[in-house]
């Protein structure tokens, strides 16, 4: 019986410590749910100020000189290089020698070609005097003013085919031609300069042996460069020849180039097409890397903002009332760490600060 009345005292207690465990337990789970839902977040917000904004891409490539040609021998003979050598840096003006090849031979057989075609002349003239008198004139005046120390003159315009037929016939119109051969010859013995410029490299000395083929070395235009962007092919049509570019180089400093053409071939690989811009700065050299800014369009009363302000592509979260309210916002276009949208007002307020699991409606608290 004892053992009985002790069993059911003690269910009772043990009824009772649960009951009292088990309120202790709701009531602290209510103060829990309490907290979590009167909690506020701490966030930094943007002001809204909508503007017109430049949608622009962040490139970089090399700069290279807008003219550069590599020097190629056409002709044999022994290089001998003007007064001033042609070395690595060594600058040379437009129209300055910048390296002669012996040309002695050359212009001894440019010499005795002159002399024969001379002599071809002397020999028909007495036969144009008979048959063609009309035209013994200009012909007798064409020898006279002749000098084989001097470039070869057009010859007299002929009258008649038969005149014309004549002169084949006596070889006359082909040593003409031989001898236009030999003096534009005579002119690849001396190379000079296109354009103001320097020598980039250079692969020969003073009484090196040329021949035919051989490359000389690189010669560049050192005041106008070029640098090759690729975009894509989505940002063509917002290209315009001759808009200026921001060039950003190493120092920090910048300088303005224009675009000068477009590559309207599509590279397959990387579906991207070149864009050339131009610049005159002394501040540029050939090989230089630099950092470029492409401005692509203007978008009127858009607002720039972090493109990880935006979620599932189209909304920002904001500030309404101390609670968060989710915006549609429409992406005109993405940059590399940002996005121009439209669709905001101005004095909207677009939480910067990155918040796990936030919901439209949390109570938030702005801080600065």
């Amino acid at each position: 019986m004892k053992r009985t009345i002790i069993s059911v005292l003690a269910g009772l207690i043990l009824l009772i410590i649960t009951y009292f465990l088990s309120s202790l337990i709701m009531n602290s789970g209510n103060e829990i749910v309490a907290k979590a839902v009167t909690a506020e977040e701490n966030v930094k917000v943007t002001n809204v100020k909508n503007s017109t904004n430049d949608a622009t891409l962040s490139l970089n490539s090399i700069v290279q000189s807008e003219n550069k040609l590599q020097l190629i021998s056409e002709v044999t003979g022994i290089i001998d290089f003007t007064n001033i050598r042609f070395k690595k840096g060594q600058k040379f003006m437009k129209g300055q020698t910048i390296i002669k090849i012996n040309s002695d031979e050359a212009e001894a057989f440019l010499r005795q070609s002159r002399s024969q075609f001379q002599n071809q002349i002397a020999s028909v003239l007495a036969d144009i005097k008979i048959d063609y008198p009309e035209s013994y004139k200009k012909w007798e005046d064409y020898f006279l003013n002749y000098d084989i120390e001097e470039n070869i003159q057009d010859l007299p315009e002929q009258s008649t085919n038969n005149e014309t037929f004549f002169l084949t016939g006596r070889g006359i119109i082909s040593s003409y031609y031989g001898v236009r051969s030999a003096e534009e010859r005579l002119n690849k013995y001396s190379i000079t300069a296109p354009f103001d410029g320097i020598v980039s490299s250079s692969f020969v000395e003073n009484g090196t042996m040329a021949r035919a083929g051989l490359v000389l070395g690189e010669f560049i235009n050192s005041d106008s460069f070029e640098i090759e962007v690729n975009i894509p092919t989505e940002y063509k049509p917002y290209i315009i020849i001759d808009k200026e570019v921001n060039i950003k180089l190493s120092d920090e400093s910048s300088v303005v180039g224009k675009i000068n053409r477009i590559n309207n071939n599509v590279n397959r690989e990387t579906q991207t097409v070149s864009v050339f811009v131009k610049s005159n700065s002394k501040k540029l050299s050939d090989g230089m890397y630099v950092d470029l800014d492409l401005s692509l369009k203007s978008i009127e009363n858009s607002f720039k903002i972090s493109r990880s302000m935006i979620k599932n592509d189209s909304i920002v979260h904001t500030v309404e009332s101390m609670a968060v309210k989710n915006k549609i916002v429409n992406p005109e276009f993405f940059g590399d760490n940002y996005a121009i949208v439209t669709g905001l007002d101005d004095g909207d307020l677009v939480i910067k600060t990155q918040i796990p699991e936030i919901f439209e409606g949390m109570k938030v608290k702005i801080i600065d």
